[in-house]
């Protein structure tokens, strides 16, 4: 092979791996920061880029016609809405639509005394792996578990839900009160973790304050009351 057509097939490899490894769920958060440190390194995009969230975002209830998901209204009722979504990028392609829904009532402050579900779309493929290690290395980031075992139980629970995932499937994740998180893939159930402290910490993977993505933060709690 010469060293004119390894050079392409290197790259691809190399676009993939990072892919790979940024491509989570969870791992996906870290973009505004991540795209600053790239502006002033001008490393490329394949070895250190996050993917960059973009679009265009409701900010209110849901539209008429978008209706709330099935295994949401299935548990708390027709009594929810659509807080605020957005899309995340990844190299110019959409990785995932993400929607945050929640009772009428919803406040910023109070977000978890109250059901609410995220939706994630994909529009790529992912390893249930990559899922649970991403996901188990944000809440350790954000120092969300404080027992110890805590976060190794979390983890093996994680890697028993999470499937691997292919572009048009939907992964939703409901918060309980008091009771843990549910998840649902394409509308099936595929597993529970029945920890309060889990579905809060897996959530504010998204909407804690000191998420890697703000600004994705900030699209999905838009609709709520301050």
């Amino acid at each position: 092979m010469s060293t004119t057509t390894a050079r392409p097939i290197q790259a691809q490899l190399a676009s993939k791996r990072a892919a790979g490894c940024l491509l989570s769920f969870a791992a996906l958060l870290g973009q505004a920061q991540a795209q600053e440190a790239h502006a002033q390194s001008g490393v490329g995009a394949s070895q250190k880029a996050f993917p960059q969230e973009a679009g265009p975002v409701r900010t209110s209830s849901a539209p008429s016609g978008l209706a709330a998901p099935g295994p949401l209204i299935n548990l708390v009722g027709q009594q929810t809405r659509l807080l605020g979504e957005g899309r995340l990028r990844f190299l110019g392609l959409t990785v995932y639509q993400a929607r945050l829904w929640s009772a009428p009532t919803a406040e910023l402050g109070r977000l978890f005394e109250q059901p609410l579900a995220l939706e994630l779309t994909y529009r790529t493929g992912l390893q249930g792996s990559t899922i649970t290690s991403t996901s188990r290395d944000e809440i350790e980031r954000l120092g969300l578990s404080m027992k110890p075992g805590q976060l190794e139980s979390w983890e093996s629970q994680m890697r028993s839900i999470f499937p691997n995932v292919v572009s048009g499937d939907r992964i939703l994740g409901i918060h309980l009160p008091g009771r843990g998180a549910l998840f649902f893939l394409n509308d099936q159930p595929i597993g529970q973790v029945n920890d309060p402290a889990f579905s809060e910490a897996f959530f504010n993977i998204w909407l804690h304050p000191e998420t890697r993505v703000a600004s994705l933060r900030k699209k999905l709690l838009s609709g709520l009351q301050p």
